[in-house]
């Protein structure tokens, strides 16, 4: 998500990340790499491969909620606000060509 909204391709995660810091705030920021440091935990175990830190259903719930929050921010409403726009810059239109036909 962060490649293809933001277009930004970097080595890796966390210099994503780092690289659309200011696009972001704050929060977003911080929780983006709260989450990348919990999907680290399963992408790169340490030396003890026995170790699991298991992750329960009420932690992943709000992962899953926190994807869905930028999935809704950087896709859904972007589209809304597209459209919304284009729908107003219609209206415009319609109105100046009325405008034109009544003076005709």
């Amino acid at each position: 998500m962060i490649r293809d909204f933001h277009n930004v391709k970097k080595k890796n995660l966390v210099d994503e990340i780092n690289a659309i810091q200011n696009d972001l705030g704050t929060d977003i920021f911080n929780a983006l790499h709260s989450l990348r440091s919990i999907g680290n935990i399963g992408a790169h175990p340490e030396s003890d491969i026995n170790l699991i830190v298991e992750i329960d259903e009420g932690e992943a719930q709000k992962l899953i909620k926190f994807i869905e929050l930028l999935m809704d921010k950087w896709y859904i409403k972007r589209e809304e606000e597209r459209k919304m726009l284009e729908e107003i810059n219609q209206i415009a239109i319609d109105k100046q060509n009325e405008k034109k036909g009544i003076q005709n």
